[in-house]
């Protein structure tokens, strides 16, 4: 569909996005918001894990023949309010971190083009929803905004901090600045670990020794909370192999660094992490639950940063949810946010009344 000078098109089927990995990954490399979980590797074997009950509704903008904007999301189709509800839902669940459109500079007038393509989408819908949209970057506000400027309504639905850390100066710089009372901390159960037996970390960023490495740590997280609590990578078979996939993918990208610390020869922390364009991207950590007086958690993020400071990492992004342990490191973070786009349907109008008229005066109250 041409709408203005932008050919707007609807991507429903994997072949046809799978053919679009080059120019996908050309377009990210010109926008704002460079993000690994924007990635077409990402998101095809996201999709490929997670997405596979849906119908895919890549929405894209080209000028020229050439890719100027991506909007990676899928229909899902649910009963809300005893009514069928269809949501146009971003290509994200818990184990996506960040989203946001693609679109490259200078090509901010073709989110309105897409926008005009929604409202006169041939497939009805109920609402668009955008998830784990960061404060870093903004280029979906042209997109709430053209919604804004039909009359639809557009609820913001703010959804937690995560914390980051610039590295900027020295190791020993920052080192000095946290908490006397947790640099003693550290201290000590560096001194009291060591008596159990020799000390050391390894990181391991390919080869041979990546699935044994990958086994490891799955093996470790699930020996803490998460395995008790039935959340743990290996206590669901779609999610082993998402991150086994996506370990070995990264290690082939060069991005992977897995992380481990290991006394008396034996690994009993992990750090799952992800190095692109600079920023260390956390995105699992985990220990041996009889190691949990020492902290081992604590003293392997030690040795990554101080990596990260020698190795000329800009970044380290905790990613998740602020916890008490990443305090102890930080005390910088980045709002995020869901985005809703209302239809003007009346399933569309009830969620929209519950959502942001009932279910907010209830979050405030409790809130006081």
């Amino acid at each position: 569909m041409t709408i203005g000078t932008y050919e707007v098109s609807e991507i429903s089927d994997a072949e046809a996005f799978d053919a679009l990995h080059e120019s996908w990954n050309g377009l990210l490399d010109q926008c704002a918001c460079d993000l690994p979980f924007l990635r077409h590797e990402w998101l095809r074997l996201w999709w490929a894990h997670f997405g596979r009950e849906h119908r895919l509704a890549i929405v894209t903008a080209r000028r020229g023949g050439r890719l100027v904007l991506a909007l990676p999301m899928m229909e899902v189709r649910q009963n809300r309010f005893c009514v069928p509800f269809v949501t146009l839902r971003s290509l994200t669940n818990a184990h996506s971190y960040r989203f946001e459109i693609l679109v490259k500079p200078g090509e901010e007038a073709s989110l309105e083009s897409v926008w005009a393509y929604l409202r006169r989408r041939e497939r009805p819908w109920d609402v668009v929803e955008l998830q784990e949209l960061s404060a870093r970057c903004a280029t979906h506000d042209g997109f709430l905004e053209g919604a804004r400027g039909t009359g639809h309504p557009v609820g913001l639905w703010q959804a937690y901090e995560s914390p980051f850390l610039e590295l900027r100066g020295t190791w020993d710089a920052y080192v000095n600045g946290l908490r006397a009372k947790f640099r003693s901390n550290l201290r000590n159960r560096w001194k009291r670990l060591g008596k159990i037996g020799a000390v050391t970390n390894e990181v391991i960023r390919g080869g041979a020794a990546l699935t044994e490495a990958l086994d490891d740590a799955f093996r470790i997280e699930r020996l803490g909370w998460k395995g008790e609590g039935g959340s743990a990578i290996a206590s669901d078979p779609a999610l082993l192999s998402f991150y086994a996939a996506w370990g070995n993918l990264a290690a082939e990208r060069g991005w992977l660094r897995l992380w481990f610390l290991k006394v008396g020869g034996r690994r009993v922390a992990f750090e799952y992490d992800m190095e692109y364009k600079r920023t260390l991207y956390c995105l699992k950590i985990g220990y041996d639950s009889e190691m949990h007086p020492y902290s081992p958690g604590q003293l392997l993020k030690e040795r990554v940063l101080e990596r990260c400071f020698t190795e000329g990492v800009a970044e380290y992004d905790f990613l998740g949810e602020w916890l008490d342990a990443k305090r102890d490191w930080t005390s910088s973070a980045r709002p995020h946010l869901w985005a809703y786009v209302y239809n003007r349907s009346l399933p569309a109008k009830l969620h929209h009344a519950y959502k942001f008229g009932l279910k907010q005066r209830v979050r405030g109250w409790m809130a006081r």
